[in-house]
């Protein structure tokens, strides 16, 4: 499926929420998943988050704490820890910046989506509650393999711009794919979906989007967005404006 396509397609797309990923053979995989199998990973999960917890005095000022398990988790995840989360975003062209930010142009990277009211319905069948009380309110969420859509309630500067949310998952003793075949059952390829793009499609899709404001410098607010945002500059113009600029600069005309 062309851009053109695909664009028009996420734009009439009510209800779903995306993630992009630089490369279409990846499937849906946390990084707490990426980093420990199946047998350390619920032990190795609570060490991190114990030895996080210790650190964090040392960083954030008391009235800065994550006061819940999610937003404990979300910190984690925010500044690059290994967590049960995968970052989602309720804006398919935020997706599509992360998924073709650094494909090469001979590979293929995709859009995920799924469908939020689907999975919040389905998951409360499963563990028979609100998700919401489930996630917010229970202790551990370990007793329940699914998978539930939801976002910090303090939500950072970054999060805000992104529009992003979590997809959770409950059991760590069992895959990310495993919990949402059990929360979809056989409906799941109706509620998840993917969608490759070719990666030769890149600068067309990154001028589409700085059209829209959608960079690096914008979704990642500050001077280090900013700054890593200059490296794409040349890809997102137009080979005409780029020669045009070179060529002011040789004959010194923006002195």
């Amino acid at each position: 499926m062309g851009w053109a396509r695909l664009r028009e397609k996420l734009r009439d797309e009510k209800g779903w929420i995306y993630r992009g990923q630089r490369s279409s053979s990846w499937g849906l995989q946390s990084t707490l998943e990426r980093a420990f199998d199946r047998e350390s990973r619920a032990a190795a999960e609570g060490d991190l988050i114990y030895r996080y917890r210790q650190a964090l005095p040392n960083y954030l000022p008391s009235g800065q704490m994550p006061t819940g398990h999610l937003d404990l988790l979300g910190s984690m995840q925010h500044h690059g820890a290994p967590t049960r989360l995968l970052d989602f975003t309720r804006s398919p062209y935020v997706a599509a910046y992360f998924a073709v930010e650094d494909v090469s142009p001979g590979d293929s990277c995709a859009i995920w989506a799924v469908n939020e009211g689907a999975c919040r319905s389905m998951a409360e069948g499963q563990i028979e509650k609100s998700v919401l009380d489930w996630i917010y309110n229970s202790p551990e969420w370990e007793s329940h393999c699914v998978v539930a859509p939801a976002g910090l309630v303090h939500p950072s500067q970054r999060q805000i711009a992104q529009q992003s949310l979590f997809l959770i998952q409950g059991s760590v003793h069992h895959s990310l794919v495993e919990n949402a075949l059990q929360t979809f059952g056989a409906q799941i390829e109706e509620f998840v979906k993917c969608y490759p793009i070719e990666g030769g499609c890149r600068g067309e899709i990154l001028r589409d989007l700085r059209l829209m404001n959608i960079t690096r410098a914008s979704l990642f607010p500050g001077l280090d967005g900013f700054a890593q945002s200059l490296k794409y500059a040349l890809i997102e113009e137009e080979p005409q404006e780029t020669y045009k600029r070179q060529r002011r600069k040789e004959l010194k005309l923006d002195d």
